[in-house]
């Protein structure tokens, strides 16, 4: 179960939940300070208020009235939360005899402030012993006709119980009808109902939580179930009709058969701010106007399929289809609905607002009037007069409609009773409530306007029987709220009212990180996307159900404050380690990183700290979701060397920028390239030069060795001539070959023989 429904189902039966614990109780016991609730104000008669014993009475009616011949019914419960056992002691109950005439008397005796003369004795009824911490509930009493000296009229009649033990007296007050005679007044009633859904502040209702709201006994089934044709005009939330449509195909059954029924309902109809947003809040938040959705986009299915209706038509045989496929809807059908798709619906009545009850201001009003506002519903606490409250009244030049409180506050335990003694009890108190107005002065003919609560509790069941019980009552004519609306206005003036600081507070810092996620999604590439669950987001936690479970709300506040710190610091780029730049030119590495869910199309810009270095033009890149992406900064050595900080930063296309700048530092060292070359070029020439050394050296001995070797054979040419010749000339030496060498000539050391 919710646990905002269940405090809700404790804030409407505070009595109720209690007694339920106790297995000798029969009916609630009632110990509450609010006006026109069951029993009023239980006051000790005797001993120091601040020590004394906290007591209470109760008086169930559970006849909601007595005719001419009918006995009172009631019953009585003491509750001794005192820790001490409480000594048996003595009610007596009586009744006054006459009807009372105006509100202010009748709330004034209920509360115990004034209690109306109760001189009629009707019964005494003895209570045992209660033990410390329990409860004792009475049998049903039952009051004979002929002892209630009950008056001629019709109208509510006083009844005062007093409990009497051993120092201790108490006194509880109620009221029961009269109807002995037909009533001489009646009063137009119209009522009012909220239809909402459990609050969120994620968005859109997803399909889940739609089929469990719209199943049977789902919570806006059986609000619809209640009202669904009876005398109650329907405020209905915006965001209910856009979850479902925003789903199209997807949506569950039973949530589309929830809107068709919506549709087609006869009840009048008007739409809340969406998720029911408090515009009270807002107002006093600093609020220009009322905060509205910016796009749906982010809701949609990638897979989006519109329903398909269940209702078709006859083709005509005759009729020639269209070639260009128009008729048919085509693409068309399928097409991605805008916001207005999705929030429009046929409502009977338009320009109004209902915020949180009493919180009204008159600047609040002008907020309101701003923003197209024609009409707000406020409660009569938020009203100065307390002691008459017609719903078609004026503030100002501004139109209001003011509820009642008190039989607001019991139509509202009618709606939520448990027992039929619970729910008797609170249709009697709307009884003596309306019976008393209608006695009033002017009151012929004057409109009252009731309204529901918000937060409907989740055991809830008598929401239509209910409703039947009012408009049944001899003292209701019931009236259509657009009735009402153009019934003559009442000048009225509001109450004092004091925004409560904390929620203002909290509402101005919503606003501001939503400015600053505006900014923020330029870098997406559909902005839409973020801005719009942003502001769906907002609303929800603006919900008037929040009003009353502040810690819960203040959790769901502290939760979206760390989504939005998330967001605002998911797009960066990483810290780039230090570089050592031994060139003119080189690209310098950073990672771009988006941890958000969306894509983002960022530019990225690099600059220096000093003129050593040259940075290129800014980059644009585009980086999907939950990814990184590395980008490339080039930069040139410009003069000396030394280190430069290059810092670099992101932006958004439209120059907003994105996280924090990271600087790394960057050594130059430019005339290392000059230095490096030079020794290149020297080693090549020098390998070079050596080479060629090298190469005339073996050339040189090349062609020495090549000398030497012709010297050599020249050499031993000649020697051999020389050894043919005298070969020759000596006939004991044998002859030798000459062939080869040509030479005939004597050596000169030769003497020619005869």
């Amino acid at each position: 179960m919710n646990s905002r429904l269940l405090k809700s189902l404790l804030r409407s039966l505070p009595v109720t939940a209690l007694v339920l614990a106790l297995p000798l109780s029969a009916a609630p016991a009632f110990a509450v300070d609010v006006a026109g609730t069951t029993g009023g104000v239980v006051r000790s008669a005797t001993g120091d208020e601040a020590t004394a014993p906290t007591l209470s009475i109760q008086i169930d009616t559970e006849s909601a009235a007595v005719d001419d011949d009918e006995p009172l019914r009631l019953t009585i419960t003491v509750d001794n939360t005192t820790g001490a056992d409480l000594a048996s002691g003595r009610v007596r109950i009586a009744a006054g005899s006459s009807t009372i005439g105006s509100s202010a008397t009748l709330h004034a005796h209920l509360d115990g402030t004034d209690p109306l003369p109760t001189p009629t004795d009707l019964v005494d009824v003895t209570v045992p012993s209660v033990a410390a911490d329990t409860s004792y509930t009475s049998e049903t009493i039952t009051v004979p006709h002929d002892r209630l000296a009950m008056p001629a009229d019709y109208g509510a009649v006083p009844i005062t119980a007093t409990f009497a033990t051993a120092g201790t007296s108490i006194a509880a007050h109620d009221t029961y009808i009269a109807a002995a005679a037909e009533p001489t007044n009646t009063i137009e009633l119209s009522i009012a109902m909220p239809i909402t859904a459990p609050t969120g502040q994620n968005g859109l209702i997803s399909a889940d939580s739609l089929a469990t709201y719209t199943a049977a006994g789902g919570v806006l089934s059986r609000q619809l179930d209640g009202a669904a044709g009876r005398d109650v005009a329907l405020a209905v939330d915006p965001l209910i009709i856009a979850s479902i449509r925003a789903l199209g195909a997807a949506a569950p059954a039973s949530a589309l058969a929830w809107l068709d029924r919506l549709s087609s309902i006869s009840n009048e109809t008007f739409a809340l701010q969406f998720a029911d947003a408090d515009g009270a809040v807002q107002a006093a938040a600093g609020a220009d106007s009322l905060l509205e959705p910016l796009s749906f986009d982010f809701a949609i299915p990638e897979d989006y399929t519109a329903v398909v209706p269940t209702e078709t038509a006859t083709p005509d045989p005759t009729e020639t289809p269209d070639p260009d496929g128009d008729d048919a809807g085509g693409d068309d059908a399928d097409a991605i609905p805008t916001s207005e798709d999705l929030l429009e619906f046929d409502w009977s009545m338009d320009g109004m607002i209902w915020p949180a009850e009493g919180t009204v201001t008159a600047a609040d009003l002008d907020v309101f009037a701003g923003s197209g506002v024609e009409e707000t519903i406020l409660s009569s606490g938020n009203v100065a007069d307390a002691t008459a409250h017609p719903a078609a009244s004026r503030v100002g030049d501004r139109d209001a409609l003011v509820s009642d409180d008190a039989v607001s506050s019991a139509l509202r335990q009618a709606a939520t009773a448990v027992t039929a003694s619970d729910f008797a009890d609170a249709v009697s108190t709307i009884s003596a409530e309306l019976a008393v107005s209608a006695r009033e002065q002017g009151a012929t003919g004057r409109a009252m306007l009731a309204t529901l609560d918000r937060g409907w509790p989740p055991t809830a069941s008598r929401l239509g029987e209910a409703l039947d019980a009012v408009s049944d009552l001899p003292t209701v004519d019931p009236i259509a709220l657009s009735d009402v609306r153009d019934e003559e206005r009442i000048d009225v003036a509001l109450a004092d009212v004091e925004p409560d600081a904390s929620r203002t507070g909290a509402v101005s810092l919503l606003m501001d990180r939503e400015a600053q996620l505006t900014e923020f999604s330029s870098v997406l590439t559909t902005p839409a996307l973020l801005t719009g669950r942003e502001r769906v987001q907002i609303l929800t936690l603006l919900s008037v159900d929040w009003a009353d479970t502040n810690d819960e709300w203040s959790e769901a506040l502290s939760a979206h404050s760390q989504q939005t710190t998330d967001l605002l610091g998911s797009v960066s780029i990483l810290n780039s380690s230090d570089v050592l730049l031994v060139g003119n030119e080189s690209a310098i590495p950073f990672g771009v990183r988006n941890d958000s869910p969306y894509d983002v199309q960022v530019v990225i810009d690099a600059t220096p700290s000093n003129i050593r270095l040259d940075v290129g033009e800014p980059q644009t890149v585009e980086v999907s979701a939950e990814s990184r992406q590395t980008v490339r900064v080039p930069v040139k050595a410009q003069l000396g060397n030394g280190d430069v900080g290059l810092t670099v930063t992101l932006s958004s296309v439209s120059g907003v920028r994105v996280g924090n700048p990271v600087t790394a530092t960057v050594a130059v060292r430019a005339d290392w390239e000059g230095i490096g070359a030079v020794i290149a070029v020297v080693l090549v020439v020098a390998m070079l030069v050596a080479g060629i050394v090298r190469t005339v050296l073996r050339r040189r001995t090349r062609l020495a060795e090549r000398a030497d070797a012709k010297g050599a054979a020249a050499a031993k040419g000649a020697v051999d001539a020389k050894g043919t010749a005298a070969a020759e000339t000596d006939p004991a030496t044998p002859a030798s070959d000459t062939s080869d060498s040509g030479d005939t000539a004597p050596r000169p050391d030769t003497e020619e023989r005869p």
